[in-house]
């Protein structure tokens, strides 16, 4: 049986070349070799050069789909800095239209307190000026009947027959003229009252009544000094 004869990488390219440049039947006739070597040849590195390409398109696909995916990933990455600017941006815009709208509230806020403290302070300086007065005339009156009482008897007697006859001779008190007519007041809050009406909601000894329709109030003195209110309707 012959030795079978064994060709190195070199020796099996140069045989394939010939074979590519003319045929595989004449390379083979050429070089002693089988046509069955050199095709098994040829087939082998065709399997590697598929083999060789298969990778390379593999690697090159890879390549892509890695470069798709970073772009991608840089794109989302560029939208979400974006958004979250765009988001940064809005709510210190919000800030600034809330801070702006809680200053004008607080602002409203102080001008009305202001402004209803000033009414409650001169409705109260009112008030009190009015209480002053009253307190002043019970006062007042309180002296000139302390002086009275050191008058004798035949002077009380004397005043108040001259007194008795002065009124005869003159018209009816203005005091007198106003018991003879029936008055009404009118609210500004609606509904209507009389004095005697105003009178049954005050307490005994009243001394001096004034009457504050617009507050619906009646502040009173009494005859020994005090003073207080009460709600007309």
């Amino acid at each position: 049986m012959a030795e079978r004869k064994t060709y190195t990488e070199e020796q099996k390219a140069e045989i394939l070349k010939r074979a590519e440049e003319t045929s595989v039947s004449a390379a083979a006739k050429e070089f002693g070799v089988s046509v069955m070597s050199i095709t098994r040849w040829k087939a082998a590195n065709k399997a590697t050069a598929d083999k060789i390409e298969t990778k390379k398109t593999a690697r090159a696909a890879t390549r892509k789909v890695k470069e798709k995916a970073a772009e991608t990933k840089a794109k989302k990455a560029d939208k979400a800095a974006e958004v979250k600017d765009d988001i940064a941006a809005a709510k210190i815009e919000t800030k600034k239209k809330t801070r702006g709208a809680s200053r004008k509230v607080k602002m409203a806020v102080e001008n009305t307190a202001e402004k209803v403290a000033g009414d409650i302070k001169d409705a109260a300086d009112k008030t009190e000026s009015v209480v002053k007065i009253e307190t002043g005339k019970v006062k007042a009156k309180r002296t000139r009947k302390a002086a009275e009482k050191k008058e004798t008897k035949e002077q009380k007697a004397e005043a108040k027959k001259n007194a008795k006859a002065e009124r005869a001779t003159k018209k009816p008190s203005t005091k007198i003229a106003a018991a003879k007519v029936n008055m009404i007041f009118q609210s500004t809050m609606g509904g209507a009252v009389t004095p005697e009406q105003i009178a049954l909601k005050l307490p005994k000894n009243v001394s001096v009544v004034y009457v504050k329709l617009e507050e619906n109030k009646a502040y009173y003195v009494l005859k020994d000094g005090t003073t207080g209110n009460v709600e007309i309707w």
